[in-house]
């Protein structure tokens, strides 16, 4: 499954790529007008008259509300339904990469219990029966660690998806997904995938500054206050019409300023002052 998902992003992203800089192998139609004009965007694009779409920029894009008309910028011979296969596929293919990344962080939370049970296992071998491995309390809190870890990895599941029912089907069962963009961007962008908790505090708190409400929540330390909820708050909330302040204590002042400009250093043209 892992090499077929890396044969895969490599198809989808070339087909995108080819979408958006008018390649050869898409079909825009058989028109000698036609032609000529993918030609001729060919032509500038090579020379640098026009730009080349790039994957940063495609990213840009599906996080913007104009983004589409942006794209159409770039190449005009987009039509609505190919303007839908190039968003549709780099989706897939955001979303390909992310399961790929998650697997190899399974494979490495596996590793780590198969050395802690080696280990118990090597133990076990020089001990005596008085010095039981298995009655040791650090052994033990080594492999339940590793185990919770492990089982935490595998159970990972995705929050950022909305299920959308069909009114009147009365089995309740989803009939399709809907997704905010941006934040499918920020987990390939930084390689992660967002709590339930995050998700929906993020949510809680974009929906109180819409309705002008005031609001206060708290979370324990390492639950990602400083390096995902407070990010995507600046990604969300942040535009040409109002800026995010982040007030904190003077001795946290550095780090949380580093961890702004991480967070959008990758991708994110947004200056942190």
């Amino acid at each position: 499954m892992y090499e077929r998902d890396g044969d895969y992003v490599t198809s989808a992203l070339q087909q995108v790529m080819d979408l958006a800089n008018a390649g050869q192998g898409v079909d825009f139609g058989e028109s000698p007008r036609t032609l000529q004009r993918q030609a001729a965007l060919q032509v500038l694009k090579s020379a640098g008259a026009i730009p080349k779409a790039d994957l940063r920029f495609l990213l840009n894009c599906m996080m913007s509300r104009y983004g589409d008309g942006i794209i159409r910028c770039v190449c005009p011979l987009l039509t609505e339904q190919m303007l839908q296969t190039l968003t549709s596929l780099l989706a897939s293919a955001m979303l390909v990469v992310s399961r790929r990344s998650h697997a190899l962080r399974c494979l490495a939370a596996a590793e780590s219990l198969l050395s802690v049970l080696r280990g118990l296992a090597s133990q076990a071998t020089t001990t005596t029966d008085a010095e039981s491995p298995v009655t040791s309390p650090v052994s033990c809190a080594d492999i339940l660690a590793q185990v919770s870890e492990l089982v935490r990895a595998v159970a990972c599941t995705r929050h950022i998806f909305v299920p959308v029912t069909e009114k009147g089907g009365g089995g309740g069962h989803p009939t399709a997904f809907t997704y905010d963009p941006r934040l499918l961007v920020f987990e390939f962008v930084n390689n992660v995938i967002l709590r339930k908790g995050q998700v929906d505090l993020v949510r809680r708190l974009t929906s109180s500054v819409k309705k002008h409400s005031s609001i206060c929540t708290q979370m324990l330390m390492g639950e990602g206050k400083s390096t995902v909820v407070t990010p995507l708050l600046g990604l969300l909330l942040a535009d040409r019409l109002q800026l995010v302040m982040l007030c904190v204590p003077h001795a946290l002042l550095d780090f949380s300023r580093q961890a702004l400009r991480d967070r959008f250093l990758p991708l994110h043209n947004r200056p942190v002052l």
